[in-house]
C-alpha cells in the first residue's frame, strides 16, 4: 500500500503528555486488570517520566514528528500520559471523549485541542454522555480502519455500543462489535487486544469467547486483505496488542512497541511484522505495571 492510502492510515505526527503526577490510578483499577497496584512505589513518578522521555527520544531520533505537552500539575492526573483515550485527531475534525473514572475526564484540555485543530473543521464532543453513564474512550475504545473505514470495537463498561454507533454514523465508520474477555473479565480497552496497520492487523482472537464473532472480525479484516498476525492471551498481557504503525517525514514505517511487548514476538511473528515496518521499542515497564497501558495508549496520531 502506498500513496494516499498508506497517508490515510499512518500518520507521521503524534501528541504525547509528559505526565506531571504519575502513578497507578484507584479509580481505573476496577475494571484494568492489568494494572498492577503492589509495584506502587514513591520511586513511580521520576521512574514514568525517564521513560517517557527515552520513548520520544527514541522515536525522534527516528525523524518522527513528536509534539510533547506537559501535564498541568493541578488537577492531580494519574492517566495523563495516556491521550489517546481522550482525543483523536481527523482530518474532518477532532473528537472529545467521554471518561467512565472521575479523574480521566480532567485530562481534556482545550488548549490542547486548539493547538491542533485546523480553522473550519469540526470539534465533536462525546464527553456529554457522561452525564448518562455512556462511555467510549478514544482509539483505546475503537481501532480504526481509516482506509476500509472500519471501527473494530470491544464492548466493556469504557466501550459503550450506542456510543460506538453514534461515532460510526458521525465520523463515516462501519462498527465491527464484539466482546473480549481477560480472565473472564471483559477487556478494557480495544487497542489492548488489537491493532490495524496500513496491509497488517495484530489480533487476539484467543480473547473473543464466541465462535461466530472471532470468525466475523477475522473474515473483516481478511477482506480488506491484511494480513493477520494472532497473537495469543498471553503475548496480549505482555502488551503486544498494543502497539501503533507510524512513518517519518520520509515515508519511513515503523511499529512501535514496549520492550515488554518485542520480547513477547516469536521469531516468525518478528519476521512478519518486520515486513510493515522496523520495529522500535523501548523499556515502559513502570507505566504498563502501574496504569495498565502501554505505548500505543501514549501517543494520539495527528491527521
Amino acid at each position: 500500500m502506498g500513496g494516499p492510502a498508506l497517508h490515510t492510515q499512518v500518520t507521521d505526527s503524534i501528541l504525547m503528555i509528559r505526565p506531571a503526577n504519575f502513578s497507578c490510578n484507584q479509580q481505573t483499577m476496577i475494571d484494568n486488570t492489568f494494572q498492577e497496584p503492589k509495584k506502587q512505589s514513591t520511586q513511580a513518578h521520576a521512574q514514568a517520566l525517564r521513560e517517557f522521555d527515552t520513548f520520544v527520544s527514541l522515536l525522534r531520533s527516528h525523524r518522527i514528528n513528536v509534539h510533547v505537552r506537559t501535564d498541568t500539575p493541578d488537577p492531580v492526573k494519574p492517566d495523563a500520559v495516556f491521550p489517546s483515550n481522550w482525543v483523536s485527531f481527523h482530518p474532518e475534525g477532532v473528537v472529545l471523549y467521554p471518561q467512565r473514572h472521575e479523574n480521566r475526564r480532567k485530562e481534556r484540555r482545550i488548549d490542547i485541542v486548539q493547538d491542533f485543530k485546523m480553522p473550519g473543521k469540526k470539534l465533536i464532543d462525546f464527553s456529554i454522555y457522561e452525564e448518562e453513564e455512556m462511555y467510549l474512550e478514544g482509539t483505546g475504545s475503537v481501532v480504526l480502519d481509516k482506509v476500509n473505514r472500519k471501527a473494530y470495537a470491544n464492548i466493556s463498561p469504557r466501550t459503550h455500543i450506542t456510543l460506538v454507533k453514534k461515532f460510526c454514523t458521525e465520523m463515516k465508520f462501519e462498527p465491527i462489535v464484539f466482546s473480549a474477555k481477560y480472565n473472564d473479565i471483559p477487556i478494557y480497552h480495544t487497542d489492548v487486544l488489537m491493532s490495524v496497520g496500513a496491509e497488517f492487523a495484530i489480533i487476539c482472537l484467543e480473547s473473543i469467547s464466541s465462535k461466530s464473532e472471532r470468525t466475523f472480525v477475522l473474515r473483516s479484516l481478511e477482506q480488506d486483505r491484511k494480513e493477520v498476525i494472532e497473537i495469543s492471551i498471553d503475548q496480549c498481557s505482555r502488551m503486544l496488542g498494543n502497539c501503533l504503525q507510524v512513518r517519518n517525514s520520509s515515508n519511513q514505517l515503523f511499529i512501535v512497541m514496549s520492550e515488554q511487548a518485542r520480547n513477547a514476538l516469536t521469531s516468525d511473528m518478528c519476521q512478519r511484522l518486520s515486513k510493515h515496518g522496523t520495529i522500535l521499542s523501548s523499556d515502559l515497564t513502570t507505566i504498563e505495571t502501574l496504569g495498565g497501558g502501554s505505548a500505543r495508549c501514549m501517543i494520539a496520531e495527528i491527521f
